[in-house]
């Protein structure tokens, strides 16, 4: 990123003496990203609130939609929810305009993210399908395993068990066809935890442990696999399983899911 920062910079002094007032903003837009990868977001919405303003004189629209998608994200980072989300919606709907539809389900992916966040599970799930539509027929992208796992999960937290059981499928079998170990884990998963809640929890353990075995396996995956190994009698295991959770909620600072995991190891008891 530093590099990337100074090649900005750089673009930003050539704009300002060409006197190109369209590539100054795309430069300025580009530079901000930077800073808010770097957790400077105020900075990041001077550039971009100038930067915005500056490609729209010079009636450049491509950039638009994702400067101003990022300026939400940098009001959110910096505590002004209501307006990022504003922003963020605006991206969505300028990107639909202008008919980008890689950015548009970027920002409906973004957007259901948040409301997924917040626990407005309908709204999530209306984001999700959203973005889904906006995909070509038979696609296979890793892009487009991130969705379905991610309606996946909006349709659990609904209590669409048979909905997340599809969704969860759809989303292994694709992964499986890019031959990306990542993403199949990810996707095992969700398919563990859609089976978990349709109360086939002996066939979602082995989808949940290969998921868990993963570096980069999430708390909820845990606590659903030790969940199962309880449905399943091994007392022992759900034990071991819900104490990785807690450590893992613990070791990433997130309350909601330490709480949620000590919950449930409270009530193997």
């Amino acid at each position: 990123w530093a590099g990337a920062r100074a090649a900005y910079e750089r673009a930003l002094d050539y704009a300002r003496e060409a006197g190109s007032s369209g590539a100054e903003g795309r430069a300025m837009g580009r530079l901000a990203d930077t800073y808010l990868h770097d957790a400077n977001a105020s900075y990041a919405i001077h550039l971009l609130r100038d930067a915005i303003l500056k490609i729209t004189n010079a009636g450049d629209h491509e950039p638009r939609s994702y400067f101003t998608g990022i300026l939400g994200l940098a009001l959110i980072e910096s505590g002004q929810d209501a307006e990022g989300l504003q922003l963020l919606d605006r991206a969505l709907r300028i990107a639909e305009q202008i008919g980008y539809r890689g950015y548009a389900r970027h920002w409906a992916g973004v957007l259901g993210d948040r409301a997924m966040a917040e626990g407005r599970y309908a709204d999530a799930h209306n984001y999700y399908a959203h973005a889904l539509r906006l995909f070509a027929p038979e696609t296979v992208s890793a892009e487009y395993v991130g969705v379905v796992t991610r309606i996946s999960r909006a349709n659990l937290s609904l209590r669409n068990a048979d909905d997340a059981l599809a969704y969860a499928q759809i989303a292994l079998t694709t992964a499986e066809k890019l031959g990306d170990t990542a993403l199949t884990r990810t996707a095992q998963g969700a398919y563990g935890m859609a089976l978990r809640a349709a109360g086939r929890s002996a066939e979602a353990i082995p989808y949940l442990q290969a998921a868990a075995d993963a570096p980069e396996s999430s708390t909820d995956v845990l606590r659903s696999l030790a969940a199962a190994q309880a449905d399943s009698g091994d007392m022992d295991g759900a034990v071991r399983t819900y104490t990785r959770a807690i450590q893992q909620a613990e070791a990433a600072g997130i309350p909601l899911e330490l709480a949620q995991a000590r919950r449930d190891l409270g009530l193997v008891y």
